[in-house]
């Protein structure tokens, strides 16, 4: 199942990212941009911690960045119409999934998603699955037929995909407690593997050791 592909390239879709959310200068050195005007600069971990995620990210098949890229903001309705912003997570690793109900492969990785959902519930750990040009209607009907309890967004317009580089589903970026985005994944991987769910603690672990880890 590992590297399914639907549309598109992880290199595509890393340029992609690194235009929307971040520049980088002719030396290499990575420049944080506001995620919204009149947003506060953030700092990336130290850079110890964020090797050590990225060989762990690697290790079950997650694509790891080699920089620190700032996250674009953005604040999309959920299936109650409520607002989630992303930025509302900080302190928490994100898992930002992009979606949709007539994909084959999103729909044999969401049963997954949830086990790994109900398994790290302990820890400071958001799946944020965001449904990409699909009405409310279809995408509530979905949820509540499989009963997913993991939070659902909405992005009709597909404005938000567009941002992240999305060009195949499912795609999804793992970002840092702190607004970076660590890695990702085109395709499906089999999220409630022990062996995937324990590197996912490792790294939770990471994201809340002192900075001089």
């Amino acid at each position: 199942m590992r590297g399914r592909y639907l549309a598109g390239s992880a290199v595509l879709a890393a340029l992609l990212i690194l235009s929307a959310g971040a520049s980088v200068s002719a030396g290499g050195t990575q420049e944080t941009v506001p995620e919204e005007a009149g947003t506060e600069r953030v700092a990336p971990a130290p850079a110890g911690r964020r090797e050590l995620q990225r060989e762990l990210l690697a290790s079950i098949g997650v694509r790891p960045f080699e920089q620190d890229i700032a996250t674009v903001d953005f604040t999309l309705a959920g299936l109650q119409d409520e607002e989630i912003r992303l930025r509302d997570h900080r302190g928490e690793v994100v898992f930002l999934n992009f979606w949709a109900t007539w994909c084959p492969p999103c729909r044999e990785e969401m049963p997954a998603m949830e086990i790994m959902h109900r398994e790290l519930a302990d820890l400071p750990f958001r799946i944020l699955a965001v449904s990409v040009q699909e009405d409310r209607g279809t995408v509530s009907g979905y949820i509540q037929e499989y009963g997913y309890t993991f939070p659902i967004l909405l992005d009709p317009t597909g404005r938000v995909s567009s941002n992240y580089g999305v060009r195949g589903l499912p795609t999804t970026y793992f970002i840092s407690s702190d607004g970076f985005v660590l890695g990702m994944v085109i395709g499906i991987l089999d999220w409630k593997d022990p062996v995937i769910l324990g590197t996912m603690r490792d790294i939770l672990e990471l994201e809340a050791s002192p900075d001089e880890r």
